[in-house]
């Protein structure tokens, strides 16, 4: 589910080859879309996403949905009037912009959460950010208290961190958890009880002992951080084991493992 062009980074035949059902973009959405900018807004987006809900069937449903509401570029609000203000001796009109529709996205994401709370179907929403949006680094500097262009690498880390949400409607058990984005569909897969392949519990192994894999630098179980270049030797063996797992996987097919990286 992607309210925008299907062509971009050739999904049809990304999602095809993921076995993906059903691919619903802009050219096939059918329902009414609401924009912000020139993009559709969250809360339309999940309206489609609760119509596609299927209630009382005996299959699991999975239903991956990437929103456009909050996309770049904000150099440009149009029809979307930005209400949050930001006190600094400089403007930042691209990050008032940004957090603006952010305010939306909670309001949305709230409203989706509330639809499924008392539905009698066990659900379970993930919502996780990919990236941070491309605004004043003016901006960022303040919140890193040092001029951002010039990041250490340690700090660089915290620039590539976005947040994560699983929730279920059903009960479970309430975690605070740092983990790399690697992790997140092996964690979620075990979570809702899916039967996981060997290279989905490989990475879930893995994450007990290095919860994050960063960028040109790993953290331990103990919030400790080491380089890429410089990793103690326990450390260096586990990612290099993952390193020629993730090229069979996805580079040597004439030597691919199959039974590693599917369910039997």
């Amino acid at each position: 589910l992607h309210p925008y062009k299907a062509k971009n980074w050739n999904r049809p035949s990304v999602y095809e080859d993921m076995n993906f059902g059903q691919f619903i973009s802009l050219e096939n959405w059918d329902n009414p879309i609401e924009k912000y900018r020139r993009y559709a807004t969250d809360a339309s987006t999940f309206d489609k996403l609760e119509k596609l809900t299927v209630k009382g069937g005996d299959e699991n449903q999975f239903l991956f949905c990437v929103t456009m509401q909050n996309h770049g570029s904000y150099g440009s609000a149009k029809n979307f009037k930005p209400y949050v203000t930001l006190d600094y001796e400089e403007n930042y009109p691209r990050a008032e912009l940004y957090l603006s529709l952010e305010k939306e996205s909670d309001k949305a994401f709230a409203d989706l959460i509330a639809h499924y709370e008392n539905e009698e179907e066990p659900t379970m929403i993930v919502m996780f950010g990919d990236h941070w949006p491309e605004i004043e680094h003016g901006f960022f500097s303040q919140l890193f208290g040092k001029d951002f262009d010039s990041l250490g690498v340690m700090d660089v880390q915290k620039s590539h961190r976005t947040p994560y949400v699983i929730w279920t409607n059903y009960p479970s058990e309430t975690v605070e958890q740092d983990m790399s984005s690697n992790y997140l569909g092996s964690c979620v897969l075990s979570l809702a009880g899916v039967k996981l392949t060997p290279y989905n519990r490989f990475l879930l192994d893995l994450k007990d002992e290095l919860p994050i894999i960063g960028i040109g630098a790993v953290c331990d179980t103990e919030g400790t951080w080491y380089s890429q270049n410089n990793l103690p030797e326990k450390f260096q063996k586990l990612v290099n084991e993952y390193h020629i797992l993730e090229y069979n996987n996805q580079f040597d097919q004439k030597h691919k493992i199959t039974d590693y990286f599917s369910i039997e």
